[in-house]
């Protein structure tokens, strides 16, 4: 058998490792201290999805630009479908693209029945593509919030469950208290793991009482039981 030798260097491109961690760990770092875990945050099946209102800061602390290319509209037997091509470039120059779709079949379930204004369906192909552009230019191709949700922008909220947004609370009270407290929770309850002073709990008393999450009683061994009020 005949060898074949290349006639040509072959110009390989080799990635740069310590950069590529770099710039994940920087994604990671901003995800943590700027990313609002009631606002920006939404959990889904015990995994936590960035909404628009997060991709949007995410971009701005890279500095990211976006810009909609292109937008295409069609109507697929009794269906209305948009198109949305968005690009998003960074400082130096590195372009992301991409496609976001929905159609008015993501409107007619249960509550969204009756949304599926024009409006709706084209402000949601183009979240959709937006955050594409974005994460996939800086957040490694993560999926969005929008991506997973069908329907109008309120409902990604509405999928929050009340034990979760109120776990993110807790761990936010915590914080801003500055005091390293751990806590954990289940489907039905949050665990604080140890006592705090009377002070500190009735501020967190208030605190749940926003997301109806009431004291349940002292843990053995120390700490609280929280859960939804009855």
């Amino acid at each position: 058998m005949e060898d074949i030798t290349p006639t040509a260097d072959i110009d390989i491109v080799l990635p740069n490792v310590e950069l590529a961690k770099k710039a994940m760990a920087q994604f990671e770092q901003i995800k943590t201290e700027i990313l609002n875990n009631d606002t920006d945050i939404v959990i889904i099946e015990g995994k936590k999805y960035i909404k628009r209102s997060g991709w949007r800061k995410i971009a701005l602390a890279f500095n990211v630009t976006t810009e909609i290319v292109k937008i295409e509209r069609e109507k697929i037997d009794d269906k209305y479908v948009v198109r949305v091509l968005a690009r998003a470039k960074a400082p130096n120059g590195r372009i992301s693209e991409e496609m976001g779709i929905s159609d008015s079949g993501e409107f007619e379930k249960g509550k969204l029945k009756g949304k599926g204004t024009y409006h709706n369906i084209e402000a949601k192909a183009t979240t959709r593509a937006i955050n594409r552009a974005i994460s996939n230019l800086v957040g490694g191709g993560e999926l969005s919030a929008e991506e997973i949700i069908e329907g109008p922008e309120e409902k990604i909220e509405e999928r929050s469950e009340p034990i979760d947004k109120a776990f993110r609370a807790v761990e936010d009270f915590f914080e801003s208290k500055k005091m390293d407290v751990e806590i954990q929770k289940d489907d039905k309850k949050i665990i604080v793991l140890a006592d705090i002073p009377t002070n500190i709990f009735n501020e967190l008393v208030t605190v749940l009482k926003r997301y109806n999450i009431s004291y349940l009683g002292r843990k053995n061994g120390g700490g609280s039981y929280w859960g939804i009020s009855q």
